[in-house]
């Protein structure tokens, strides 16, 4: 099994978001995802994940409070 790089995860959290990316370590760094959840708490909350290979994915989610 090959090891895989040292990964760095960022988030950045608001009032009522969260924002993420995680890197690989290398020269030069290298994002591997990022994504975002808005509107925590709130109707019509969304989760996005966005991947160097796979796009944009886009994830409604339900208000469960």
């Amino acid at each position: 099994m090959k090891p895989t790089n040292p990964q760095i995860l960022t988030i950045n959290g608001g009032s009522s978001s969260i924002k993420f990316a995680l890197f690989e370590v290398g020269d030069p760094l290298r994002r591997i995802l990022e994504g975002e959840i808005e509107r925590i708490g709130l109707p019509e909350s969304t989760f996005v994940v966005k991947g160097l290979e796979q796009g944009r994915k886009f994830y409604p989610t339900r208000n469960c409070g």
